[in-house]
């Protein structure tokens, strides 16, 4: 499109600000014609001069009138806040849509108005003096429309040209890569730079600055889109390239970012060789040297900082190198005391484990210690098969040995002997506290364990292999002449996983636990004890005695020991351990007495009992306040006396009188009657002519099974006479 150019420019001042005004309204000439028509009818009479006197006037009224419509029509094309010509902007004022200038439709427009409005006038004298006045309205129609047009031209010449800069200042930015497009570039920004400068009225030196400017700009764009985009690595290049075309503060500023550029990259390389002193070195030295080559790149600013890294991070290199060699020591003097301990554990060694702690130790001040310990391991490894005694027995005549034959090298004797010795130990503690690993050492062949919540629930299963691992502890104890080796089966994690179980678990599951645990020693006192005391502690006598009663199917009675062992534990019942003592003391008695060990297990499931009853019974005025008893309740001592042990049976002479417990479910009058009826059937066999033998002699309850019973004969038993050997002692059985 061309654009219009005009010779001289026209101020602003000559510009009219305000609408065109000329003439009067049409109402003020309908007035004026009025009047005047009034004063002429009095004066026709006098002459004819008046009238055509009378006559001009009314024909300027009427141009008037008819002048002043078009000045309005004017006034609405040019300013309506709508279709006002002063609304056409940019290159719609400049280009129309007619092919006619905006100057050329005014002009039209304003011919077809007046065209109009000419045929509305009545005579030649008034046409005239119309076209006349149009002349004015003419003449500002075209000063304001001229106006107008060059501002419009004005404007959009300087879109046009900054529009040019700025596409071609984008294509700098965007082709930083392809110098043949960025050349092209600034030269049409350098063109259009000119042009516009001209349309501003600028001197040269002034578009040469502008030029400049833009030039800055783009180029700048570009460095800075290299930098974001990650191809910092091309603005040295770029820049030394262009340098010419920027102002002196642009290449201050494009120098320091590549100063900037250089430092980060050195940082990083700096980082990168931090575990290389060689490298580290060279950056030390190159940095201390403010004129080399790399200390020009970073610039002076950043050599500090370079610097600072370098050196810190060669410090850290030497210390790193001391702190490697301490803690290599380090891991060889605990890859060694593993050694050992592993050697104590009695644990047979793989050879990925010795492979492991060898090459922790080699090159360490550990090595000479381990390899000693290595060439004695055959002789270690012999003790873990063997009993306790016979550890034992192997290491004395060891040393007795080495002392016979007077070593070269006492000190090696002695160092294995200590070694054997800390086997020995170690072997002993696993014996006593996790017998089942202990087992596992000795034979070579691990337990089979069964899932801890099993246990605990009782499945068959479970406990079935808790009674197989048992039996085979118990002979493996036997095959090595050993007949104090623990016999718990249950392993170290089980241990601690009923342990926390124990913690929290009410006292009805701890009963069942405990009461499983009975069931699967199947009779094995010792295991069964060693099995409960692991989880429970030593005080456990009430659950042991409440497992019994529960396994024997007295629920109830069991159940009331476990609920008051856990009141008594919870200090909400106290029990006057005195009175207790002494009225245990007196049901036992002759039966069993204090310090033995089942008199102990009957007083503390009494005393748990009686906590229960106590508890429960409307005796204690406010059951929410913890009892403490200071005396017996009588009834409820006795009760808790019969719960525990079934009650009692007395038989014997006045003199040879002599007390025995009963089972729960068999009254003392049962009792009775069974004994008389054993005794009719077997008097005269064993005590010939004495009718009474057997309701005489005193009677010992069988300890595992409480129905059966012994009859003793002096320091002896009676022996079952059907037993040729006379080892059988004679039984009785109630029911």
């Amino acid at each position: 499109m061309r654009i219009p150019q005009f010779n001289r420019q026209v101020s602003d001042n000559s510009v009219p600000n305000v609408q065109v005004n000329g003439g009067m309204s049409a109402g003020e000439a309908a007035s004026l014609v009025g009047n005047k028509t009034d004063s002429l009818v009095g004066a026709l009479n006098s002459s004819l001069n008046a009238y055509q006197a009378y006559q001009d006037e009314a024909d300027k009224a009427r141009v008037s009138q008819v002048i002043a419509e078009v000045q309005n029509s004017v006034n609405d094309y040019l300013y309506n806040p709508k279709t006002g010509l002063l609304n056409i902007k940019g290159e719609a004022a400049l280009k129309r849509e007619s092919g006619q200038s905006l100057i050329d439709e005014a002009n039209e427009w304003l011919v077809n108005l007046s065209s109009e409005k000419t045929n509305t006038l009545s005579n030649p004298s008034q046409r005239k003096l119309f076209n006349k006045n149009l002349v004015n309205v003419r003449g500002q129609l075209n000063r304001i429309t001229s106006q107008h047009l060059f501002t419009e031209s004005q404007k959009f010449q300087k879109t046009a040209f900054e529009a040019e800069i700025d596409a071609n200042s984008s294509s700098v930015n965007l082709n930083y890569s392809d110098l043949e497009t960025t050349n092209q570039s600034l030269a049409k920004i350098n063109s259009a730079s000119q042009d516009y400068g001209k349309t501003q009225g600028w001197n040269q030196q002034q578009v040469d600055l502008f030029t400049k400017e833009q030039y800055d700009k783009a180029l700048l764009g570009a460095i800075n889109l290299m930098q974001t985009n990650g191809d910092a690595s091309k603005i040295p290049l770029y820049f030394k390239q262009y340098k010419d075309y920027m102002s002196p503060q642009t290449q201050a500023k494009v120098g320091k970012l590549i100063q900037d550029n250089n430092a980060d990259v050195f940082m990083t390389e700096i980082i990168k060789y931090k575990e290389d002193p060689e490298e580290l070195d060279n950056y030390i030295v190159a940095l201390q040297d403010p004129n080399s080559k790399f200390s020009q790149s970073v610039g002076a600013r950043h050599i500090p900082t370079l610097l600072g890294r370098a050196i810190g991070y060669r410090d850290a290199y030497d210390r790193n190198l001391v702190a490697e060699a301490k803690r290599k020591d380090e891991d060889g003097k605990k890859a060694l005391g593993d050694f050992k301990k592993d050697i104590e554990s009695g644990i047979p060694f793989s050879a990925q484990r010795l492979s492991e702690l060898s090459s922790k130790v080699e090159g360490t001040a550990s090595q000479s210690e381990f390899d000693r310990i290595n060439r004695s391991l055959p002789v270690f490894q012999l003790l873990y098969s063997m009993p306790a005694d016979a550890r034992e027995s192997f290491i004395n005549s060891y040393e007795s040995d080495a002392k016979t034959k007077k070593s070269d090298n006492p000190q090696d004797v002695k160092f294995v002997t200590d070694q054997m010795r800390a086997i020995h130990t170690g072997l002993l503690d696993k014996e006593k506290n996790d017998p089942a690993l202990a087992y596992s050492i000795k034979t070579g062949n691990p337990l089979t364990q069964a899932p801890t919540t099993l246990i605990i629930q009782g499945d068959s299963k479970a406990l079935n292999i808790v009674s197989s691992n048992i039996q085979k502890m118990v002979a493996t104890n036997q095959a090595s002449g050993s007949t104090t080796g623990s016999i718990n089966p249950l392993s170290k994690q089980q241990q601690e996983e009923m342990k926390t179980f124990w913690k929290s678990a009410p006292p009805n599951q701890k009963l069942q636990l405990v009461s499983n645990l009975q069931k699967a020693a199947q009779g094995n006192a010792n295991a069964s004890r060693e099995m409960i005391q692991s989880i429970t502690g030593t005080n456990n006598n009430t659950f042991r005695w409440a497992a019994a009663l529960n396994n024997r199917g007295l629920k109830d009675i069991a159940n009331q020991m476990a609920i008051g062992q856990d009141l008594i534990d919870k200090g909400d019942v106290k029990v006057d351990e005195a009175l207790l003592t002494q009225k245990t003391t007196e049901y036992l008695r002759g039966i069993t007495a204090p310090g033995k060990p089942d008199f102990n297990i009957y007083k503390d499931a009494v005393r748990a009992n009686y906590a229960y009853l106590l508890q429960k019974s409307e005796k204690i005025p406010n059951k929410t306040e913890k009892s403490n008893s200071k005396k017996l309740d009588e009834d409820l001592i006795n009760l808790a006396l019969l719960n525990t042990t079934g009650g009692k049976f007395t038989n014997g002479s006045f003199r040879r009188e002599s007390s025995v417990l009963r089972p729960h479910t068999v009254g003392e009058a049962s009792f009775r009657q069974q004994l008389e009826q054993f005794n009719s059937r077997n008097a005269r066999t064993y005590g010939g002519s004495d009718r009474e033998y057997f309701l005489d002699l005193p009677l010992e309850q069988d300890t595992k099974n409480p129905y059966k019973y012994y009859f003793k004969n002096g320091s002896g038993y009676v022996m079952d006479s059907s037993d040729p050997k006379r080892k059988t002692r004679l039984t009785f059985t109630v029911r």
